[in-house]
């Protein structure tokens, strides 16, 4: 699953269904560190052998954010 949210709309979430190669999780990562990114809500997490991985960012932190920013 990836959720990069830009500092100015449109923001992008994708759910992926299927493995990434370790070139195409570079590439997220890349645009994670893009100046118009707002990592503080933007992350992304891998799932591989019933295991999941954060590959960077902090879900629980836009989980978190999101709910705030919606008054729950």
């Amino acid at each position: 699953m990836l959720r990069l949210t830009k500092k100015v709309v449109p923001n992008v979430f994708e759910e992926l269904s299927r493995e990434l190669t370790e070139e195409e999780i570079e590439e997220y990562r890349n645009a994670f560190l893009a100046e118009d990114i707002n990592q503080d809500e933007s992350y992304m997490v891998t799932f591989k052998d019933g295991v999941f991985t954060i590959q960077f960012g902090n879900p629980t932190l836009c989980y978190d954010a999101a709910r705030k920013s919606k008054g729950r």
